[in-house]
C-alpha cells in the first residue's frame, strides 16, 4: 500500500564516437534520474514513451527531456521497495524491477489503467506474494504534451480501492482503503505505486474501513464503523479472509492523478485531475481476481544483476550496487522453509531498528512493511517475531525521534539456520537501502542491527562475525557506520547532525516516554516538540479509545491556525498506565506559542481542561493533572489540576 533515492544518478548512454562528438556540440541538459530507460519502453497500448512530453520525442537523452523528478525515479528505485514493484523477467532494455519469482506461481495479471472514457494511461499489475499478501502496481505511462502522476498531499489526488468477496458485494461500491502510509510522500510526484492487503485480513467494507492507528493493531488497521466499538476488540468488525485459491476477488480500484506539464525546466504546475483504473466499460471500474495457491514454497530468487561498470558507460536499466564484501557470502535467497514444529526456544535474537526524526512511525503499517522486507529471510526460521515503536525527544535538540524494531527469536542451537542465516542475509547494503526508502524515515535517519552471536556454539560463528554483532546503516559518516546511506538522506538542517541521533541498545524493548529535560531555546524557525500529559495515579482509566479520540479532540481545540509537522498522536501505551502522553511537532516556536496561548487561555483554557478530564480521567479532579510542556519550543510549562480548574457540570 514510500523517501530518499538508492542509487547513483545513471550517466546518460554514449558511445565513444558521439562522447568526442558531444566536445564540440552543445551540452545536453541533465534529465531526471530513470529516464534514460524509461524513455525507451512502450505502453500499455503500444505508444512508445520516447513520444511523450516526459521524453520530448527521443528515446535518447535530447536537450528537451524532462526534469520533473519523481520518487520511484521512473520506475528504475528497486531500494524504494513498496513504493514501485513490477515483477518481471528483470533485464537491460525491460521495464521489470523485480524478479517475476516475488510472485506467487510466477503469476502477475496486467490490465490497462484506464479512464471512464476507455483512454489508457497506464497499466495495473495485479499479483500475490507468498506470505499471501495482494499487490497492486499502477505505472503510467508517456503522454502527449503533458504527463499523469501522482502526488500526496495535492488536496485531490488519492488511491481508493475497494476488496471484497465474489458473490457479496452491495450494489454500491465503497471503498474501504484509502490510507496508504508509505505513499505520503510531501511535494513529490510518482509515476508508479504499489499499494498492498494482506488478503487474509481484509476490512470488511460492510462494517470497517483501514485506519491503522494504536487502537487498531489487533484488528490489521481496520477501523470500526456506524458506532460499533473499535476498543472492545476486533470482533466488533472482524476482518475477511480473502486468500482461498481461486475463490475470484472483486476489486475496483480508482486513482485520481494530476496532469503536469512537464519539460526541461521541471514538473511544472498540475492543470487538471484525471481518475484512472481497472475500468472495464459497462462494469465501471471492476474487475474480479482469484489468487493463485500461494501454500507451496517459495522458489529460489535468480542471482542479484552483476555490478555497474564505472561511468559514464552504463546500461539504460539501473543495476544496484553491489553489497560490501561478505564473510562468509551472504546467500541469494532462503531455501524452503523446515518443516515445523520448532524445537524449543535457545534465546537467540535478532534485532532490527530504525530511527527517524522526520515523522512517527504506526504499529500497524510501519510493522507490515518491516515484516514484508524481513519475510524472504525470517520466514521458516523465528519462531516468534515483534515489532514495536516509540517516540521521544532527543535533547538538546527540539525534534522528537520515533523508533521501530524488529525483534526476531530464532530457535536453531546451530545458527545456521537461524540466527546466522538473518546475519548474512542483512549484512547487505541494498537491504538496509532498501528499507530506509519504505520506510520513510528521512533525512538523519538510522537504522541499526544487533544480535545474541555470543550464545551459538565457536564452531558455528561465522569468520569474522563478532559475538553480539552491532552494526548500522547511516548516511553520515561520523557514525562510522558499516553501510552508508545515500546523500538524500542527509538534513540539511543541523537539528539533525549525528551527535544528537546516539543509538541505544536494540534488544531491550522500547522504554517509557521519559519526563522532558529542560532545553534551551531553539534557533529561530526550528521545528519543535510539545507534549501534553495526562496523570490519574489513583484511577487508570485509559483504553485505546482515549488514543483515538483525545488527539482528535487536542487538534481540534488547539490547533486551529497552528502549523504542525504532525498533529498530536498518543507517544505512549494507554493500557493500565497511570500517565497518558501526547506529542505535536510545531512547526516554529512561533507555533507552539500559538498553541501554550491556546491551552492556557485565561477565557477557554480551564472549560477545556475540565471537559479533558471529566472525559477521560473519571471520577474528577482529586489527585489528577492535565499539563502541556513546550520546553522544547523555549516556553515553559503549565498543569492544570483542581487548584485551577472546576468540573463541567453537565457532566458530572
Amino acid at each position: 500500500m514510500g523517501n530518499a533515492r538508492s542509487y547513483t544518478q545513471l550517466w546518460r548512454l554514449l558511445g565513444s564516437a558521439m562522447a568526442v562528438a558531444a566536445l564540440l556540440a552543445p551540452s545536453v541538459t541533465a534529465s531526471s534520474v530513470g529516464l534514460d530507460a524509461w524513455c525507451t519502453y512502450s505502453g500499455a497500448d503500444g505508444t512508445q514513451h520516447s513520444a511523450s512530453a516526459t521524453c520530448a520525442g527521443s528515446s535518447t537523452p535530447v536537450l528537451g527531456w524532462s526534469t520533473c523528478e519523481t520518487y520511484d525515479q521512473y520506475r528504475s528505485d528497486t531500494a524504494g521497495g513498496l513504493n514501485c514493484i513490477m515483477p518481471g523477467p528483470v533485464a537491460p532494455g525491460q521495464p521489470w524491477n523485480t524478479p517475476l519469482q516475488v510472485a506467487c506461481q510466477n503469476e502477475v495479471v496486467r490490465t490497462p489503467l484506464k479512464d471512464a472514457s476507455g483512454v489508457t494511461y497506464g497499466s495495473l499489475q495485479v499479483f500475490v506474494t507468498y506470505d499471501k499478501v495482494l499487490q497492486l502496481t499502477m505505472s503510467f505511462d508517456g503522454q502527449a504534451g503533458s504527463q499523469l502522476l501522482y502526488k500526496y498531499l495535492d488536496g485531490f489526488q488519492d488511491v481508493k480501492l475497494f476488496l471484497g468477496a465474489w458473490g457479496n458485494v452491495v450494489p454500491t461500491i465503497s471503498p474501504q482503503y484509502y490510507y496508504w502510509p508509505q505513499l505520503q510522500v510531501t511535494g513529490t510526484q510518482f509515476s508508479c505505486i504499489t499499494v498492498q492487503v494482506p488478503l487474509k485480513n481484509v476490512c470488511n467494507p460492510a462494517t470497517s474501513y483501514y485506519f491503522p492507528v494504536a487502537t487498531t493493531q489487533n484488528n490489521f488497521g481496520c477501523y470500526c464503523t456506524n458506532g460499533l466499538p473499535a476498543n472492545q476488540g476486533p470482533q466488533f468488525c472482524p476482518t475477511l479472509d480473502l486468500s482461498t485459491p481461486g475463490i475470484p476477488i472483486a476489486i475496483s480500484l480508482q486513482v485520481t492523478a494530476g496532469i503536469y506539464p512537464v519539460s526541461n525546466t521541471g514538473c511544472g504546475s498540475k492543470t487538471s485531475l484525471v481518475t484512472v483504473g481497472n475500468y472495464n466499460g459497462a462494469g465501471g471500474f471492476f474487475s474480479l481476481y482469484a489468487p493463485p495457491n500461494c501454500d507451496s514454497a517459495r522458489p529460489p530468487l535468480p542471482p542479484a544483476p552483476p555490478p555497474s561498470p564505472s561511468p559514464p558507460a552504463l546500461p539504460p536499466q539501473p543495476t544496484p550496487p553491489p553489497s560490501p564484501p561478505l564473510s562468509p557470502p551472504a546467500p541469494v535467497a532462503p531455501p524452503s522453509p523446515p518443516t515445523p514444529p520448532f524445537p524449543p526456544a535457545t534465546g537467540l535474537v535478532n534485532v532490527v531498528r530504525f530511527s527517524s526524526m522526520n515523522r512517527l512511525f504506526e504499529q500497524n503499517a510501519d510493522c507490515a512493511i518491516g515484516y514484508v522486507l524481513l519475510a524472504p529471510y525470517i520466514s521458516g526460521r523465528a519462531y516468534q517475531t515483534f515489532c514495536s515503536v516509540s517516540a521521544t525527544v532527543v535533547a538538546p535538540s527540539t525534534s522528537i525521534m520515533a523508533t521501530i524494531s524488529w525483534t526476531i527469536f530464532t530457535s536453531d542451537p546451530t545458527g545456521l539456520q537461524g540466527l546466522t542465516y538473518i546475519y548474512i542475509s542483512l549484512n547487505s547494503q541494498v537491504w538496509w537501502q532498501s528499507a530506509a526508502s519504505a520506510l520513510n524515515i528521512g533525512c538523519g535517519g538510522l537504522g541499526e542491527y544487533t544480535d545474541t552471536m555470543s550464545l551459538l556454539p565457536s564452531p558455528a560463528t561465522p569468520p569474522g562475525a563478532q559475538p553480539n554483532n552491532a552494526y548500522c546503516a547511516s548516511p553520515y559518516s561520523a557514525d562510522a557506520c558499516r553501510f552508508t546511506l545515500p546523500p538524500q538522506f542527509q538534513c540539511a538542517s543541523p537539528r539533525a547532525a549525528p551527535a544528537l541521533r546516539r543509538r541505544a541498545p536494540a534488544r531491550p524493548p522500547p522504554p517509557p516516554t521519559p519526563p522532558l529535560p529542560p532545553s534551551p531555546p531553539p534557533s529561530p524557525g526550528a521545528p519543535c516538540a510539545v507534549f501534553v500529559f495526562l496523570n490519574n495515579a489513583a484511577n487508570p482509566s485509559f483504553t485505546p479509545t482515549t488514543c483515538v479520540n483525545l488527539p482528535t479532540q487536542l487538534n481540534a481545540i488547539y490547533l486551529p491556525g497552528v502549523r504542525t509537522v504532525f498533529p498530536f498522536t498518543c507517544v505512549s501505551e494507554p493500557v493500565g498506565q497511570t500517565q497518558l502522553v501526547l506529542a505535536s511537532h510545531m512547526a516554529s516556536p512561533a507555533d507552539g506559542q500559538l498553541f501554550m496561548n491556546a491551552f492556557t487561555s485565561p477565557s477557554s483554557g480551564p472549560t477545556y481542561a475540565s471537559l479533558i478530564i471529566t472525559l477521560h480521567m473519571p471520577p474528577g479532579l482529586c489527585g489528577v493533572s492535565y499539563s502541556a510542556d513546550a520546553s522544547a519550543c523555549g516556553l515553559g510549562k503549565f498543569v492544570y489540576n483542581n487548584s485551577n480548574v472546576e468540573l463541567v457540570p453537565s457532566l458530572t
